[in-house]
């Protein structure tokens, strides 16, 4: 079932002009301010879910102006296309900038130095900061960051790190841009996670005419209204939509295993999932209730005392290499067609703009092996590596674009755990292991991995008209400014106040000693290779083809292979229940009143996201404004 996006549609004439880029660019410094009192103080966490919360709210204020500027000047007023790059910019420079990426990376640059470490004496000095003069101003604060020793100790690990950002990000852009045209046109994902903005942009008269709209807006508003103020006033009533972690009512085994598992009724969360294709969302809650009974069956069975059995993540990875495997193979006839266009002799436009993007791709990924092996790592292992990274960030924006969940984090399946749970440290080897951890701040996690946002970003294009190449500009823009804004705010602040100080909420120096402790526990403690990673990998892997197979063959297997590969991940644990809510809500609304009805209903939907996320960014935002506690309705 298709979300209320029409198909896609190509548009003409929208081309991007100079003042959408010089919105998106003057809106994205106070955003990352707000954004880093958020994450590093206040431990509220606006990237952990898609569409960010903080984006949402500076779009819907700019929408609404911009519709009261079409009134009066509209020669002024922002176009649809122009609003959606507005939207695409702050969404890739928020993700860049994140808790999950920047301020891991600053945090292990800084780290070994500080705290000595026995990984040091193989650390390459050009990708970490070893003056400890400077590192004592970035610790302990009352200093400055513009200082010349100071400039000067950072200024290499800044220019090679941002370099390795920048290309990151132009690999993905080249990447998308040549897989575009199947997922988008032929295949016609879903993108359920843009429904959201996309009707602020296209009409925002007619989207906010809907009586629906307003009536889902008022419900999901008045309870984070009312939230928010009992945070201050404790006598009120709370109206209970956070997560409540249900394990500590089940204490006798082997039920007890099933550990952490919550129950909660985010507004925005079933809001969203509602735009989750019908049996994909029921695939959702049904894998994860599946994997919550293996976690029972490992207990009664004995067969988790030694071992991480199931093996979760190894599981989800199999998953995520399989289902990569089926779209390359169906998007195969689309992959002949951009081999054999992009070097004609007489290309078309779209042909061109695909050879160079098989040419960016190239140099991309030589430059990426390059500095792999330049840090120390084994150039197999940068091979295996960069290749399981880049799997998983388009496996990840395959998610986005067909499932929609809106937390993908991979905790704990990343391409490092893989790499040490199916070949061992010895395999690896010690220049492989401390690459790996210094590469920590990529692979930690992946809840805002840009490269989701970009193809969003170029389906959004589309369907206003904004001109591609136009958006792509845009994406670079962001995509600098979210990294040498990221190095610049982050180390303005630390130097004034101290990475060290109460003043944050911990995350400035824990985030560096969690990779370096990572690091050596490899080179201290090596493990062997586990054969039961390597038999749930297999598992996953060959699970899923079938799962794919079944669907393939069938046409309404009603078991989906995404749902399996995001089971066990935090963001399903946190919103499973939000699933299965909307899931029931949607299925009983088809079932009884069909399309129309279903129609009719979607925009109430968007009215709960748009509400939960105004109000509670509004409260956020207060908070910061007053320098004081204040109510945070995520996570």
């Amino acid at each position: 079932m298709q979300p209320l996006m029409e198909e896609p549609t190509v548009k003409t004439g929208g081309r991007v002009r100079w003042r959408a880029l010089l919105a998106g660019s003057l809106l994205i410094p106070p955003m990352l301010y707000w954004q880093l009192q958020l994450e590093m103080k206040r431990y509220s966490f606006p990237t952990w879910a898609v569409p960010f919360y903080h984006v949402i709210f500076i779009l819907w204020w700019l929408a609404v102006g911009n519709l009261l500027l079409r009134r009066r000047w509209p020669r002024l007023a922002l176009s649809g296309g122009e609003l959606a790059v507005v939207y695409i910019m702050l969404s890739i420079a928020a993700g860049l900038f994140s808790v999950d990426l920047m301020c891991i990376l600053i945090a292990t640059i800084a780290y070994p130095f500080h705290v000595p470490t026995p990984a040091n004496e193989y650390l390459p000095r050009w990708l970490v900061v070893s003056d400890e003069a400077a590192l004592r101003g970035y610790y302990l604060g009352h200093s400055s960051f513009y200082r010349l020793e100071h400039l000067r100790a950072w200024a290499v690990p800044i220019a090679a790190w941002s370099a390795l950002l920048l290309v990151l990000i132009g690999v993905m852009l080249c990447t998308n841009l040549l897989l575009r045209r199947q997922w988008t046109e032929r295949e016609r994902l879903s993108y359920p996670i843009i429904q959201l903005p996309l009707g602020l942009v296209t009409d925002t008269r007619a989207f906010l005419s809907q009586p629906a709209l307003w009536a889902g807006f008022a419900v999901a508003a008045l309870i984070t209204l009312i939230n928010g103020l009992q945070f201050w006033f404790p006598s009120m009533v709370n109206i209970p939509v956070k997560r409540i972690n249900l394990a500590p009512i089940i204490t006798q085994r082997p039920w007890s295993a099933i550990g952490w598992t919550c129950w909660s009724m985010y507004p925005f969360a079933i809001g969203l999932s509602f735009f989750i294709p019908v049996d994909l969302s029921f695939s959702i809650w049904v894998f994860f209730l599946l994997h919550k009974a293996e976690l029972v069956a490992g207990a009664a069975t004995g067969l988790d005392a030694d071992t991480d059995f199931p093996y979760p993540n190894q599981q989800a990875m199999g998953a995520y290499l399989a289902i990569l495997a089926v779209a390359l193979w169906m998007g195969r006839d689309h992959l002949r067609e951009v081999a054999r266009s992009a070097f004609a002799r007489h290309p078309s436009p779209e042909a061109r703009e695909w050879r160079w993007a098989i040419i960016g791709l190239a140099a991309g990924i030589i430059f990426l092996f390059t500095f792999g092996v330049a840090a120390g790592m084994p150039p197999w292992v940068t091979a295996v590596f960069l290749g399981f990274y880049l799997a998983v960030a388009v496996m990840l924006t395959r998610i986005r674009a067909e499932l929609g969940f809106p937390v993908h984090d991979l905790a704990g399946a990343g391409p490092h755990h893989t790499l040490v749970a199916l070949g061992g440290t010895s395999a690896i080897g010690t220049g492989g292991l401390v690459g790996m951890g210094l590469m920590y701040g990529l692979v930690r996690r992946f809840t805002s991995h840009p490269m989701p946002h970009q193809l969003e970003g170029y389906r959004m294009a589309q369907a206003t008209g904004a001109a591609r190449h136009g958006t792509t500009i845009a994406i670079l823009i962001a995509a600098a400014l979210g990294v040498f804004g990221g190095f610049w705010l982050f180390l303005d602040r630390y130097y004034a106040i101290g990475a060290e100080s109460a003043y944050w909420n911990g995350w400035t120096w824990w985030l560096g000693r969690e990779a370096f402790n990572t690091m050596n526990g490899w080179l201290s403690s090596p493990r062997e290779a586990e054969a039961g990673a390597r038999i749930a990998l297999g598992f996953g892997f060959f699970f899923s083809l079938l799962l794919s197979a079944l669907r393939l063959r069938t046409g309404n297997f009603p078991l989906h292979p995404l749902a399996f590969a995001v089971a066990s991940s935090w963001g399903m644990l946190n919103l499973w229940s939000c699933v299965f809510i909307a899931w029931l809500a949607k299925a009983l609304l088809l079932r009884y009143g069909g399309l129309k009805a279903y129609r009719r209903a979607g925009p109430f939907f968007l009215g709960l996201i748009l509400g939960e996320f105004v109000v509670g960014a509004a409260w956020t935002l207060i908070g910061v404004l007053a320098g004081q506690p204040s109510y945070d309705f995520w996570p």
